[in-house]
């Protein structure tokens, strides 16, 4: 099995930036961050896989720091803190700078970040999908559901449950 040197993207709970967000970046923003344990856990599982192993968090210096460190594929669990699209942040520049990455890519993270416009997607590729109105505003969601007994979901958060 060839070896290959892994660039560990993470983005550490711990490390996370605490000042306000704006209006694109939900509340429940560092609900996936990466934990210590997990961090630890995805390094020791590569290197039990003959890899050598770079940890690097996703911060706003990590193009440095890949110039740095070359690496020739990189673990991406990588979240990022601000935007619409801060799940493709990672990947975007991964693919910029030309280095393989496992997870999706640009387009599927910055879409399906966006309920609405996954459906749209999907409904264009005649994909069948179950009728859901796109609530803008979270007091017509949350009477919308009051009257139809109806989960609601932000259109920008993960794909699991969370209230309103």
């Amino acid at each position: 099995m060839k070896r290959f040197k892994v660039g560990l993207l993470y983005s550490a709970k711990a490390n996370a930036p605490h000042e306000s967000a704006d209006e694109d970046t939900p509340w429940d923003r560092w609900n996936e961050l990466d934990s210590e344990q997990s961090i630890s856990g995805y390094e020791r599982a590569l290197r039990e896989g003959g890899h050598e192993v770079i940890p690097l968090e996703g911060m706003p210096r990590l193009p440095q720091k890949l110039e740095r460190y070359p690496v020739d594929i990189c673990f991406n669990t990588c979240e990022g803190h601000r935007g619409k699209s801060r799940e493709a942040q990672v990947p975007a520049l991964l693919d910029m700078l030309g280095i393989p990455y496992t997870g999706s890519g640009v387009m599927s993270l910055a879409i399906a970040l966006d309920k609405a416009m996954t459906k749209r997607v999907l409904q264009f590729y005649s994909i069948p999908t179950a009728h859901v109105p796109d609530l803008h505003h979270r007091r017509r969601a949350a009477r919308s559901a009051a009257q139809l007994s109806a989960f609601c979901q932000s259109r920008r958060s993960k794909a699991r449950a969370s209230g309103l």
